[in-house]
């Protein structure tokens, strides 16, 4: 009976984590979707993703002056910053991409700020 009983929980087991990480990649795929087509949502994903990484910099930061762990962890901050660093740089430059296609698409009125078919009043 013990046997079946463990046979029972590791079958369960493997189907709820297959179940759960099938889900993961749904949403993965569906987040991925929806930034190649809003920039909004993928300046918004990197933006969040460069964040985690400033908090857990500074997590280490401040358990290497308490004295917890090593200097020795810092040996990967740089790693670190630069891809925080890309990170930022591809949240500004997806901005810019965005705009450019937008502009290609309807023309230049595409980058103002004003609703659809209203002209912006420019002074020259």
């Amino acid at each position: 009976m013990n046997s079946f009983g463990t046979f029972a929980k590791v079958l369960v087991f493997a189907t709820v984590v297959t179940a759960v990480g099938g889900w993961v990649l749904f949403k993965a795929m569906s987040s991925a979707g929806k930034s190649a087509h809003d920039p909004k949502h993928a300046r918004r994903s990197l933006t969040v993703l460069s964040v985690f990484y400033v908090v857990n910099a500074f997590y280490i930061f401040s358990e290497i002056i308490r004295g917890k762990e090593p200097p020795l962890a810092l040996l990967g901050l740089p790693v670190v910053i630069l891809y925080m660093w890309y990170l930022w740089r591809s949240t500004n430059r997806r901005v810019r991409i965005a705009n450019l296609a937008a502009e290609k698409e309807k023309g230049p009125e595409a980058r103002t700020s004003e609703p659809p078919g209203q002209k912006s009043e420019t002074v020259s």
